[in-house]
């Protein structure tokens, strides 16, 4: 015959392994949720985010060329704008936001800063090391937006004079104008 005294701690012991089971079982279920909305939220943005920058492109070259009347140059800015305002949407809602996204909501522009004024204020600045310089194209050509934002955020952290380089990147990122930051990385690599 078992003692009395064995058999609650007994059942204790068995009631806490079974929490424990219980726990871990919830804690994998968990991070298969996680990976299961992460999986989601990559390809939803990606079916938005694709048809709309055809869009955005097409529009980006309609809205300079010069035999569009006014009302047409209208109607190519109010298809900018429209189109500005839901990548906007998508980041806001789509995008997971947590302490480990340093990346705020964003405000689209038609324009991150006209070339030509940028060039004569990189003359003027300073262009970042090529080691990170390197580093961003490499996620350039991967086409990794939110990791390109979060390097040109700490690359102007270095040092300040990075600012305008960083701030130009981070305006074509956050448009998702991958051609344009890849372009624009890819003249400063390898240039000192």
């Amino acid at each position: 015959m078992p003692s009395p005294l064995k058999t609650p701690s007994t059942s204790l012991e068995q009631r806490l392994a079974d929490a424990e089971a219980a726990r871990d079982l919830a804690l994998q279920e968990l991070e298969k949720s996680k990976r299961a909305h992460a999986e989601f939220v990559t390809h939803i943005t990606h079916q938005l985010r694709t048809p709309l920058n055809a869009i955005l492109g097409f529009a980006q070259m309609l809205e300079g060329d010069s035999l569009l009347n006014e009302r047409q140059q209208r109607g190519v800015s109010t298809i900018l704008e429209s189109g500005y305002s839901i990548l906007e949407l998508i980041d806001n809602l789509l995008e997971p936001k947590g302490t480990d996204a340093p990346i705020a909501p964003t405000r689209y522009t038609q324009h991150a800063a006209p070339d030509r004024e940028l060039a004569l204020e990189l003359e003027a600045g300073a262009i970042p090391p090529q080691d990170e310089i390197a580093v961003l194209h490499g996620l350039a050509l991967a086409g990794s937006m939110r990791e390109i934002l979060e390097r040109a955020q700490w690359i102007e952290g270095l040092d300040a004079r990075y600012k305008t380089f960083t701030q130009y990147v981070t305006a074509l990122a956050r448009a998702y104008e991958s051609q344009r930051v890849l372009s624009f990385i890819a003249r400063h690599h390898h240039m000192g």
